[in-house]
């Protein structure tokens, strides 16, 4: 898990990996992670890594949010079968609950930084530099949609030529359903012209 989450190989540390102690183990991980980072951040500059640091965070956590919200709905689907074992489905599901969300923040914090040491920056060369600038204006001319700069399209000349401001559709007075009908039979509106509407 440390090859594949940190990218440290723990078999260059030589014979001395099985003589030493956990806690010297640890330490000795620690420092070769740190080494990896300041690498890291000495290449790309201190606020860049930070900021992929945090584009990083949050799509891991949006990825394992869905998964666990997905398995919460399942977990409430099929808690009430514990009552069967005698259990109560209620302090069952509280305590899944709590072991998915506490398994939930290791896969994030594991994903983070295994996303994270696996990133490899690489230098833009001189040349490309320019090809976003380039795309803009590609762009910038696309938004005419196929139509010639200062040619004007019949929306807009129709537009232009009221000028005024569109004027709300005015209805006439408002019959209820239980006044008389205002073509003159006689009947309530509801009974006579209001049935077909």
């Amino acid at each position: 898990m440390i090859m594949r989450t940190l990218m440290i190989d723990i078999n260059s540390f030589g014979d001395d990996l099985y003589e030493m102690k956990p806690d010297d183990l640890r330490e000795r991980i620690k420092t070769e992670a740190l080494r990896i980072y300041d690498f890291k951040e000495q290449k790309v500059g201190r606020e860049f890594l930070k900021e992929i640091e945090k584009g990083i965070t949050l799509q891991v956590i949006d990825e394992n949010w869905k998964d666990h919200l997905h398995q919460m709905d399942m977990l409430k689907e099929g808690i009430n079968l514990r009552a069967y074992g005698q259990k109560d489905p209620l302090i069952e599901y509280k305590k899944e609950a709590y072991n998915m969300f506490v398994e939930m923040n290791d896969t994030i914090n594991q994903k983070t930084l295994e996303t994270l040491w696996k990133t490899d920056f690489v230098e833009v060369e001189p040349s490309r530099k320019g090809a976003p600038s380039r795309m803009m204006l590609v762009h910038r001319d696309a938004t005419n949609m196929g139509f010639r700069e200062g040619e004007e399209t019949a929306i807009q000349k129709a537009g232009k030529q009221r000028g005024d401001k569109p004027q709300p559709v005015k209805v006439g007075v408002k019959v209820g359903r239980n006044d008389p009908c205002p073509c003159g039979s006689g009947k309530k509106y509801k009974k006579c012209c209001g049935r077909a509407a």
